[in-house]
């Protein structure tokens, strides 16, 4: 697959990204170009909550797996958020403000002269 370089911080910005063990799933949920959701699933309770910080450190499994992902993922991790439908209109604008902002950038750099060679 190629991707147009203008696309690159889109397609960062908006993937799925997750770590997990036979018994546990962290995945982290786009919820807009600055933010994710993260939910821990436990397969074996069949639940899940949602994250808004690391684990405790005494949970020893969770904190494994949020620290893996950290360190596999790290700067394409966002702050951590916890949104509802009613939050989806405040998120559409943002996803349309970086689609501004970006081709304003592109722009501007096709507009400076090129250095010669």
């Amino acid at each position: 697959m190629n991707l147009r370089n203008s696309f690159t911080p889109l397609s960062i910005a908006y993937k799925e990204r997750a770590a997990f063990t036979d018994d546990l799933l962290l995945a982290a949920i786009p919820a807009g170009p600055d933010a994710h959701q993260y939910l821990l699933l436990d397969k074996k309770a069949r639940g899940g909550r949602l994250l808004l910080e690391p684990p405790a450190p005494e949970s020893a499994a969770e904190r494994q797996l949020w620290d893996a992902m950290v360190a596999h993922y790290g700067d394409e991790l966002q702050r951590a958020v916890s949104i509802t439908m009613r939050d989806w209109p405040i998120i559409e604008a943002q996803w349309n403000q970086f689609f501004v902002v970006r081709a304003a950038r592109a722009k501007a750099a096709a507009a400076r002269p090129q250095a010669p060679q």
